[in-house]
């Protein structure tokens, strides 16, 4: 009864085990289905914050090159920049040799420092610029960092071929970068335009420009690169944390915990069955070696029983004293036969657990004596 009990209840502690690793196998899922989805949520947010940084840069670097006046220059530069928005720190007129026209450079820097910077630009830049593959009236650029007085600096130049009086021209803007971290980034990456993430911009040399470094984040990172201004540098966006990850991470060493157990217990479920369907092929094995010592037992007072009976009853006896000995090993054997089958029935009751034993004292010889007499 014992050991029925100890199954019934390891069946349903193996059931529940299988029960909760299911729950925590879906929830699982669930998990990392929402956890794509704000991967993904996160990383078209940072697409768009990205395009529309750029589409204002390149929008405007567009109509600046396409309306620049070939001659004269710095007649209607301010008036032209003003008008198109963009935000450049100087322009350059080249013909189709790669010179400068004339007058066809225009610097917001001082006098001497624009000049310092247009020689600069015309032996270092002009070189490395894709001008002469430019298709016509399209926009190009190249952001790269360049060495200036001892040290690497960031530029972006944007560039296009435009084509006047049968003469080929290339405009070439400088894009003023710190117009782009100061006044953008901070306009696009405001913590009050998105109170939820956290934005970061890095460049090439994984260095930090802008933003704030992701020390409380909830573990997810996206990163999307800029391709039509400051090529190399990656604006990453990261859930900030407002006290859900460290939740998080407390239910996953509950669950990875309460997984152990369920599956400790299925372990523990099978090892069980193991030995129980090894037990059990050994009771098997010894019912049937049992039932087949118990069927020889039995055989052998029914033998003498029906032998001495026959000749009973057929009067072969030579005297009353002989049949009365046969009469008496018929009546020794019935009760040898009576105590087997006891035995066999005890047997029955004590695999179903209903045998009860009544303990008396008695005498050991007559014990001795009856085991003699039934073997």
């Amino acid at each position: 009864m014992r050991r029925l009990l100890l199954v019934n209840a390891l069946i349903f502690a193996v059931l529940a085990a299988a029960v909760a690793l299911a729950y925590y196998g879906y929830s699982y899922t669930s998990e990392v289905s929402s956890r794509e989805r704000e991967l993904e949520l996160m990383h078209d947010l940072a697409v768009e914050k990205v395009l529309n940084i750029e589409s204002l840069i390149a929008d405007a670097d567009q109509k600046l090159l396409h309306e620049v006046p070939i001659n004269p220059l710095s007649e209607q530069l301010d008036k032209l920049i003003k008008a198109t928005g963009a935000r450049v720190t100087s322009v350059f007129v080249l013909d189709d040799k790669l010179q400068l026209v004339p007058n066809g450079n225009v610097s917001r820097r001082p006098q001497k420092e624009g000049l310092e910077f247009r020689d600069w630009f015309m032996a270092h830049v002009v070189p490395h610029l894709p001008l002469a593959s430019q298709p016509v009236n399209v926009r190009g650029h190249r952001h790269a960092q360049w060495q200036r007085n001892g040290a690497f600096k960031p530029f972006v130049f944007s560039f296009m071929r435009r084509v006047a009086s049968d003469r080929t021209f290339y405009v070439v803007v400088e894009d003023d970068i710190n117009h782009l971290v100061m006044v953008l980034f901070p306009q696009f990456f405001a913590m009050s335009t998105s109170p939820r993430f956290l934005y970061q911009v890095v460049n090439e040399q994984n260095e930090f420009v802008y933003g704030t470094p992701f020390t409380d984040t909830s573990g997810l990172v996206v990163e999307v690169p800029f391709a039509e201004t400051v090529d190399g540098w990656v604006l990453r966006v990261a859930e900030k944390d407002t006290g859900g990850q460290s939740a998080l991470e407390r239910k996953h060493l509950v669950d990875s915990l309460l997984i152990g157990g369920a599956i400790g217990v299925i372990l523990l479920g099978l090892v069980f069955l193991a030995f129980a369907i090894r037990r059990e092929r050994r009771l098997n094995e010894l019912k049937s070696e049992f039932i087949s010592n118990v069927s020889h037992e039995l055989k052998t007072p029914l033998s003498i029983i029906s032998m001495f009976g026959e000749m009973l009853a057929e009067g072969r006896t030579k005297s009353p004293e002989q049949a009365h000995e046969y009469a008496e090993i018929i009546w020794r054997e019935s009760v040898r036969l009576g105590r087997l089958i006891d035995n066999v029935l005890d047997f029955a009751k004590i695999e179903r657990g209903k045998n009860v034993y009544e303990f008396t004292d008695t005498d050991i010889g007559e014990v001795v004596e009856r085991a003699c007499d039934l073997a």
